[in-house]
């Protein structure tokens, strides 16, 4: 039950909490929608990393679950 209401309150200051955060050096990912135009570049290469991190992971599991990988070839 105190998970859920640390969780409220972050939730309530996030923008506040975040932005603290920031100065004090730590990054802290947004899931909010992000103009990538206004963004700087070391904030969109990270973005990229996740990104391609994500296809990855997707793949991964797709193609074990789907048993579609392309690289085995079946003789």
């Amino acid at each position: 039950m105190v998970c859920a209401a640390e969780y409220y309150v972050y939730k309530k200051r996030q923008t506040q909490i975040d932005d603290f955060l920031k100065k004090q050096g730590i990054n802290v990912a947004s899931k909010s929608n992000k103009d990538y135009s206004q963004m700087s570049l070391e904030e969109i290469m990270e973005t990229k990393e996740l990104l391609e991190d994500l296809i990855a992971e997707k793949e991964i599991t797709t193609c074990s679950s789907e048993v579609c990988c392309e690289t085995v070839e079946v003789e």
